[in-house]
């Protein structure tokens, strides 16, 4: 369960403005669409040669091929072609250190993560050296193939992953974790009820919104009341199937589980991990955030700071942004990054497993985008519909922005990502 703080308060999509109007502070994270796939179908495509020509090295001939495991959704036919790719890589001789990194579970963020684990795959592992005599390697490509194909953040049964990822068993539903701030907020983030509009929101009706909504609460809270409920409202809600960050009725989604599955039979073979989630939406446009849990171990954060350290040209590229352990402190329900170091791997110590989110420029807009991607579902717009159309180009291009400086930015943290593995491969 991801953190919000001041800084990182809310996953990939609360806009800069609305945070001031409410005194949050947020950052943003993307990829840019003109040099990264084009497309769902492109993308698996390119993964697969990256893994073919890896392969090729004579030093990695015995590398597995890649496996597919199918997600099958009602009401599409079986040419969309819907599953989540892996490739695990294992170590030359007897496991130890395990390296996971995951990507897309957003699937509007999809881009950016693809074209990492491509270059993971084309330079990194090659890189490697002696530090994978001990070392596996796994890496999941667009862990919502849904949302990637057809332009969501969420999955078919519009579910945020993200707030989806619980122990297979342990589900909590609305009643174990009830969002009462949600419930306050649902006319604005549904665009239901007095709130209702034709057509989609702005962001001017969304500010106007929020103060009509919380009047008492803003003038004897002040700022720090609306940042509450905001925070409270985004960090994922069980009751609302038609809402946004929903993340679920009844139980774990079948992207979750099958990764859970793949994860704890090839991690209760290793003695430490480091898992890195590749988001985009969140944070100061260009910079990759580096963000933790709450409740990491003193050796983790240690770890974590030493794999993406401090240097004259770091604040450029990164951040590393550790949440707090303080009591009462407000998170995210079901972040992904809880599978490896909690979920499946509880034995894994040192354990670091963090959100990577790069920033992209207009994320002002971004929760507006994610609100207009809902609605056009909702009202049960067809794709081929013009509103449905609008609402996909527009959050593609909220989260995957056409900035060659923006794409440079993905390219660069490349370099950045695969140092923090060495780092954390040669660590002893």
């Amino acid at each position: 369960m991801r953190a919000l703080q001041s800084k990182i308060l809310l996953p990939c999509s609360l806009s800069y403005k609305i945070g001031l109007l409410l005194g949050m502070t947020l950052l943003p994270l993307v990829a840019q669409a003109n040099q990264l796939p084009s497309s769902y179908e492109q993308s698996r495509t390119d993964f697969a040669q990256s893994v073919v020509a890896l392969k090729a090295q004579p030093s990695h001939s015995t590398i597995p091929e890649i496996v597919s495991f199918p997600i099958p959704i009602l009401g599409k036919t079986p040419n969309d072609n819907l599953a989540i790719d892996y490739v695990y890589i294992p170590p030359k001789e007897l496991p130890n250190k395990l390296v996971v990194i995951s990507t897309g579970i957003h699937g509007v963020e999809a881009p950016a993560g693809s074209q990492i684990a491509q270059a993971l795959l084309n330079s990194c592992v090659a890189s490697l050296g002696d530090t994978r005599k001990d070392a596996g390697i796994m890496i999941f490509h667009n862990m919502n193939p849904y949302g990637f194909k057809y332009g969501s953040r969420f999955n078919r049964n519009n579910v945020d992953l993200n707030r989806n990822s619980f122990a297979i068993g342990q589900f909590p539903g609305a009643q174990g974790l009830p969002n009462r701030d949600y419930d306050r907020m649902r006319n604005i983030l549904e665009r239901t009820g007095m709130f209702r509009i034709n057509h989609f929101p702005s962001l001017a009706l969304i500010y106007a919104d929020v103060v009509a909504a919380f009047p008492i609460d803003i003038a004897t809270g002040g700022f720090e009341a609306g940042r509450r409920i905001m925070r409270n409202a985004l960090a994922g809600q069980y009751a609302h199937p038609e809402g946004i960050y929903f993340g679920g009725l009844s139980g774990v989604e079948q992207e979750n589980a099958k990764a859970q599955e793949i994860i704890r039979e090839v991690a209760r073979n290793y003695r430490s991990a480091l898992h890195l989630d590749i988001h985009t939406g969140l944070g100061k446009d260009k910079i990759n955030h580096i963000m933790t849990n709450p409740g990491v171990s003193d050796e983790s954060i240690s770890l974590l700071r030493a794999i993406f350290p401090k240097t004259d040209t770091s604040e450029n590229l990164y951040s590393v942004e550790v949440a707090s352990n303080e009591p009462g402190q407000l998170v995210t329900n079901g972040d992904f990054t809880r599978v490896v170091c909690e979920i499946a791997g509880s034995h894994l110590s040192p354990c670091v497993a963090a959100t990577a989110e790069i920033g992209v420029p207009n994320e002002e807009q971004s929760l507006v985008a994610v609100i207009h991607e809902n609605v056009s579902r909702q009202k049960g717009y067809p794709d081929a519909h013009p509103k449905r159309l609008a609402a996909i180009k527009q959050i593609r291009e909220y989260f995957t922005p056409k900035d060659p400086q923006w794409y440079q930015a993905v390219v660069n943290n490349n370099k950045v990502i695969c140092d923090a593995i060495k780092t954390f491969l040669s660590a002893r």
